[in-house]
């Protein structure tokens, strides 16, 4: 059983639901943001567009909606790219990941925001959790090796993460985070 590393979901970029779309189903509305354990802050950009949870359609219909959907976004993004973004004194810096490290942040959000969840749902995430970890190589493999559609420039993301928070007082919007970086 995966024990997780509890954190706290800031902002869930607010999903927007693209119907039209093949696959790719959501996209960010807002910068979707993750403290972790250690009080690090994880960072996705708005216009990310993602498919949620790539749950198998034999399995969609008892698995379709739950605390996974929320970290499946950082996932998918660090699937897609092989790194995610890390906010450390009010800069982003890109962080190399490995599948495991990426599977377990999956983890760590899905367990934080359904960390109230008792009983047959706590063992649905498990399930989904150990899926991810045992047949989700295929796709990790796959998606290093085909070439992706380059993201942003980190230098354009820093340039659209500060204009979001220019007319925000950051000490209230982050806390002790901006003071302790």
């Amino acid at each position: 059983m995966y024990k997780p590393r509890i954190g706290k979901l800031l902002c869930d970029g607010k999903p927007v639901y693209k119907s039209l779309w093949p696959g790719k189903k959501f996209q960010l509305d807002e910068w979707w943001t993750y403290e972790d354990h250690l009080g690090q802050v994880w960072v996705l950009p708005p216009g990310f567009v993602y498919d949620l949870a790539s749950i198998p359609a034999w399995m969609a219909g008892s698995l379709q909606w739950g605390a996974w959907n929320v970290g499946a976004v950082p996932h998918d993004w660090a699937y897609e790219y092989g790194y995610l973004l890390r906010v450390m004194d009010g800069q982003l810096e890109e962080v190399p990941v490995t599948k495991r490290q990426t599977d377990d942040l999956f983890a760590d959000v899905m367990f934080s925001v359904g960390r109230k969840i008792k009983g047959s749902q706590f063992w649905r995430m498990q399930l989904v959790y150990f899926a991810v970890r045992f047949f989700g190589k295929g796709v990790w493999i796959r998606g290093r090796r085909q070439s992706q559609p380059l993201p942003p420039s980190l230098g354009e993301l820093q340039w659209a993460y500060e204009r979001a928070y220019d007319n925000v007082d950051m000490d209230s919007r982050w806390g002790h985070l901006v003071a302790q970086g």
